[in-house]
């Protein structure tokens, strides 16, 4: 134990006097990171962020074509200027069960390549190609910063990951901070974010005269229309909680999941804001479908859009739930953007076996919901794919899928 805490002290002393004799005032590193994290949970989206509040910055990817040549090129393409930012991608595992012994030389190969090119960058602040000649010399007063995403393996957890990294490039521990990027880090606040809580902080009051069921009878300020990205943004915890709330629980264990969730409810919440039966909701509406006239209670059109648009997330986040088309009653709605207006499509797989509750909820939103024999029907296909992908129809048909000679089936369209 004793000479345990000797070795444990004289790594941490080692590294103490590293840091001193390569960055003695923070004027060559004003930053040294170490990203590590489960994969999935915003590794490189935090490495990104860093990069973008910077002017100039340089990716440089460490696979198993890592070539020192290469990679001077890189640098010398960044200006010799202050605050420069160099994010070193790992795309390289290390060796598994599943690895072959040439595929287990060859990573050892390129690593030790790197683990020599980092010394060379990180201690002598000097490197050459020894083929070419070709060299760079890293300025030692501009404060740069450096940022190492450490790959993370499945089966291991974020710190074995680690183990494993700085074991094969001990280098660069002796420099660079920790940072841990896990799922309960806290989501990053930005216009989309603002946009997709503003439309759940309605949704949470729905019943509320400011919530997501308000009329045009009901505003309180004279506006054109009911749409609530306009508001003013919403706190960072206000936001960050809705998010807690409304993120189904597999969604909120995974940053890439989490990230999914905003982008596709930020897209819905765009229609929304253009959505003319949304916007201009007076509480009911008569609908005409096949001659006949029909008045329909829209008092609760916000919310009943909000919950459907919440569990087609949900669904879309978790693949698993996909079941077979036949079997099931399946609903996508289909969001049709043309013309610059809004509305809806109705995809409804099985719809003879749809509750009645489920069918009202549709006919709230003015969806027409089709019969089994209609999908059947090529024109309905390319009609949803048309409106879904804004592409416009010739004779009614999509002309990619006749010129190609692809058949067009109702899995391809869901």
């Amino acid at each position: 134990e004793h000479r345990s805490n000797q070795l444990k002290y004289s790594w941490e002393v080692a590294k103490s006097e590293c840091e001193k004799l390569l960055n003695p005032s923070g004027e060559t590193f004003t930053i040294a990171e170490l990203v590590y994290g489960k994969a999935g949970d915003g590794k490189t989206h935090y490495i990104w962020k860093q990069l973008n509040a910077h002017k100039q910055s340089l990716t440089v990817v460490i696979n198993d074509s890592f070539s020192p040549y290469n990679t001077i090129v890189q640098l010398r393409q960044l200006p010799l200027e202050r605050n420069n930012v160099i994010y070193f991608s790992f795309t390289m595992l290390p060796p598994s069960e599943e690895f072959t012994e040439l595929d287990e030389n060859l990573y050892r190969d390129v690593m030790k390549r790197v683990e020599r090119f980092f010394f060379d960058l990180i201690f002598l602040g000097y490197v050459e190609d020894s083929d070419s000649g070709v060299s760079f010399k890293l300025p030692g007063d501009l404060q740069w910063s450096l940022f190492f995403e450490v790959p993370s393996r499945e089966n291991l957890s974020p710190e074995e990951s680690l183990q494993e990294f700085t074991k094969e490039l001990p280098v660069v521990e002796l420099i660079g901070k920790l940072k841990l990027i896990d799922s309960n880090c806290p989501y990053d606040v930005d216009r989309d974010v603002q946009l997709v809580c503003k439309y759940l902080q309605a949704y949470h009051r729905r019943d509320d005269p400011d919530g997501i069921n308000r009329t045009l009878r009901q505003l309180r300020v004279k506006q054109d229309k009911i749409a609530f990205g306009h508001k003013e943004d919403l706190p960072k915890d206000e936001c960050q909680c809705l998010l807690n709330i409304y993120m189904p629980k597999h969604v909120r264990t995974n940053k890439m999941y989490q990230k999914l969730f905003v982008g596709y409810m930020k897209r819905r919440c765009e229609f929304l804001e253009n959505f003319p039966a949304f916007n201009f909701n007076e509480g009911r509406v008569e609908y005409k479908t096949k001659g006949k006239s029909r008045n329909i209670d829209t008092s609760k059109l916000g919310s009943t859009v909000m919950e459907t648009m919440l569990r087609e997330v949900s669904d879309f986040c978790q693949p698993s739930r996909m079941k077979d088309w036949t079997t099931t009653t399946k609903q996508q709605l289909v969001y049709d953007v043309k013309d610059g207006g809004g509305s809806f499509h109705l995809i409804a797989v099985n719809s003879e076996s749809m509750k009645e509750a489920d069918k009202e909820k549709y006919r709230i939103m003015g969806a027409e919901i089709p019969s089994s024999h209609a999908l059947r029907r090529r024109n309905y296909l390319d009609k949803y794919l048309s409106s879904a992908l804004n592409v416009p129809l010739e004779n009614n048909r999509l002309s990619a899928i006749d010129e190609k000679k692809y058949v067009l089936t109702l899995d391809y369209t869901l």
